[in-house]
């Protein structure tokens, strides 16, 4: 296994026509510092080399690179100590533009070429990060190709990739052709792997990548809401959990929440006026148990207050919404359980509180909650997207 902070990538165009190996020397055993000095090749598919590349002594490594068929590349570059940048080359090798990308706070420092400014930006010990929940393709506009990174907001970062490359503002361009590119690529996505996300569960890294282009989709059904999603959605509630957790303090840290697809997929199908499988949202895990506990013939309207999680997993089954908030004020946690019912024509929710203080956990209040579908947004970004 390689060290660094920076993995080497082997990236693929959709069509495999090209492939582009990105590799750096510290990347080996025993380096746990940030890797730099990438290396970067580009093939076509016979193996005939189109370009090589090494990065410059100030350039930050890659985080992530999507391929044309075409051949154009962008780069995402990130280092903890410059500005995230986007690098454009073209398929010979030609580097056309890089841009620095700023956050709420401006342009970003020690950075004197094209900015962009992002309302997608967040702080990470690892630096700033503005492409979480991101989706990034090529286009053609106006019989002219063009790069085009879609952030979690819905804001578009728009390069027209002519030897004068050069930013785009993001109103000069039809906003329904990029949305009608933007649903085309995400139901392909759904389509094509299907089969791999319905396969048993390995964690390595073609398993991470499929989940973070997963969340990354589902963002974008999230933003359009397209009917013809909803068939492929239902297949995908039966994926299985991945191999992360959280904590529930309802519950109390010796059982895990497993880290899952499920809940986003089940409220995008109520959001769009459809019935779930009846699988439960959360897996818990106890002592290397799975907990699936599928929602029961019980009623919600059952539970009385002073209750415990246990006593609801029992009863009911898992809650459709965790909801976890810190209260920085009073430095102290807050959780409510959320449990959806379909009711004639629509899903009505419930909402349960939890006195935390009390040892274990026991439910404080129960009442009716107020959803706006349309605008759920909290639910959809349950765990974060990648």
């Amino acid at each position: 296994m390689s060290g660094g902070r920076y993995k080497n990538l082997e990236v693929f165009s959709p069509n495999g026509g090209y492939y582009l190996k990105a590799q750096s020397p510290d990347n080996h055993p025993g380096n746990y510092g940030w890797s730099r000095n990438f290396h970067y090749r580009m093939y076509k598919q016979s193996g005939h080399l189109c370009w090589d590349r090494r990065a410059r002594r100030d350039e930050p490594a890659p985080l992530e690179i999507i391929l044309s068929d075409d051949g154009f590349t962008a780069i995402h570059l990130h280092c903890p100590m410059w500005c995230p940048r986007v690098m454009l080359v073209d398929p010979e090798g030609e580097g056309l533009i890089q841009i620095g990308i700023g956050g709420p706070d401006g342009p970003p420092e020690r950075w004197d070429g094209p900015t962009w400014i992002s309302r997608d930006m967040t702080f990470s010990t690892k630096g700033d990060l503005w492409t979480i929940g991101s989706w990034s393709y090529f286009v053609t506009l106006q019989n002219q190709r063009h790069f085009v990174c879609r952030g979690h907001s819905g804001q578009r970062l728009i390069v027209r990739l002519t030897p004068d490359a050069q930013l785009i503002p993001e109103e000069e361009v039809d906003s329904r052709l990029l949305e009608a590119e933007e649903i085309s690529a995400a139901l392909s996505f759904l389509s094509e792997e299907r089969p791999r996300l319905l396969e048993p569960r390995s964690e390595n890294q073609a398993t991470w990548d499929l989940d973070r282009k997963l969340s990354r989709c589902l963002t974008l059904l999230a933003a359009y809401l397209p009917l013809e999603c909803i068939e492929l959605l239902k297949k995908l509630e039966f994926r299985e959990a991945g191999g992360g957790y959280s904590t529930c303090h309802a519950l109390g840290f010796e059982v895990k929440v497993l880290l899952s697809t499920r809940p986003r997929i089940q409220t995008l199908l109520k959001r769009l006026g459809a019935q779930t499988s009846g699988l439960p949202a959360y897996d818990f895990k106890e002592e290397g148990s799975v907990l699936g506990l599928s929602r029961k013939d019980s009623s919600v309207h059952s539970l009385t207050v002073g209750q415990t999680a246990r006593d609801i997993l029992e009863l009911i089954g898992s809650p459709d919404f965790i909801d976890e908030k810190f209260d920085d004020g009073c430095r102290r946690w807050s959780e409510t359980w959320e449990y959806d019912e379909f009711a004639g024509e629509q899903w009505t929710t419930v909402q349960i509180a939890w006195d935390l203080n009390n040892k274990p956990p026991t439910i404080s209040s129960i009442a009716p909650a107020k959803i706006d579908w349309e605008r759920r947004e909290e639910r959809m970004s349950m765990f974060g997207a990648h």
